[in-house]
């Protein structure tokens, strides 16, 4: 059985070791917040950018569009001629579109581009 003298001293030194808990988790409470608000930040911005990005394409949708239904009535062709050209033409366009993805999603582009290569290199680099 404890003392009360025990006690005390265990209560004492209890209160010591939580007060400096808290002194010591402050700042690293303090750091939490920042990255949060960075975070925050950070998705904000990619949230405006993907708003941004999607505007654009809707444009340049439109804009595509309104090109080729004003070619169409535009050529005077037959309606099997003008069906002929625009096959060809989103074949193109289609065969750009899955070359640039190519080019674009590339994990050796993304690796190279970002630096993570050589990171990698230097990471392994005995």
């Amino acid at each position: 059985m404890k003392s009360s003298h025990e006690r005390f001293i265990g209560h004492v030194l209890g209160m010591i070791l939580r007060s400096q808990q808290t002194g010591l988790t402050q700042p690293l409470r303090i750091r939490m917040a920042i990255a949060k608000v960075e975070a925050v930040k950070i998705v904000r911005g990619s949230v405006m950018g993907i708003f941004l990005l999607s505007l654009f394409y809707l444009f340049l949708f439109t804009g595509f569009v309104l090109f080729h239904v004003g070619l169409f009535f535009y050529l005077d062709w037959t309606v099997v001629d003008k069906g002929a050209l625009f096959m060809i033409i989103g074949a193109v366009y289609f065969l750009l579109m899955i070359l640039g993805m190519m080019m674009g999603l590339s994990q050796r582009r993304w690796m190279r581009k970002s630096g993570a290569d050589k990171a990698v290199y230097n990471a392994l680099r005995k």
